[in-house]
């Protein structure tokens, strides 16, 4: 068992091996069950991922300076203890709980202290029509190899945002024709 799966697992143990199945080209042999109670351990005793989030805060981006914003932005703040390739995925939604948009940040990081930005398109949002607080129900960074280094759920909730702040649709008809 992976010391930084029960690290981000946040459980104390002691901890149980419940099951323990022997299989035989995909046959199942034997099982045994109620096999080990560990010793008590604390989960702060056991590695912490390559990758921790360390807090979040979030902004209105205006890149063409129309008074709208053209993205919500979602500044994560992390502690990289093993320098290297990662991607940070999240996705954001809405009060209702409401799927919005995800974004996807693919970066090299140093070790240390680090700072990503989530961009949250200002259309996609202006289009789903719900006033903020947004939130950021999950978010992931994955190392370069896929494999899964360190995830939150119900991560962040944004300041409040009214969607007519928010970039607009280029052109758009009113009334009949």
């Amino acid at each position: 068992f992976k010391g930084s799966d029960i690290f981000l697992s946040g459980d104390n143990g002691p901890y149980s091996l419940d099951v323990i199945s022997l299989y035989d080209n995909f046959s199942l042999v034997t099982s045994l069950f109620g096999i080990y109670n560990t010793s008590s351990y604390n989960y702060t005793q056991f590695e912490q991922p390559s990758v921790s989030f360390i807090n979040f805060s979030d902004f209105g981006a205006d890149e063409d300076n129309d008074s709208l914003f053209d993205s919500l932005v979602i500044k994560a703040t992390l502690e990289v203890k093993e320098s290297g390739n990662y991607s940070i995925f999240g996705l954001l939604y809405d009060s209702n709980n409401e799927f919005i948009e995800s974004a996807l940040v693919e970066k090299t990081f140093l070790k240390g202290t680090r700072k990503v930005n989530l961009e949250f398109d200002g259309l996609t949002l202006r289009r789903h029509s719900i006033d903020g607080q947004y939130k950021l129900l999950d978010i992931n960074v994955r190392d370069e190899q896929d494999n899964l280094v360190n995830s939150l759920t119900e991560a962040y909730n944004t300041s409040a945002y009214s969607i007519n702040i928010f970039e607009t649709f280029p052109a758009r008809f009113t009334g009949v024709f």
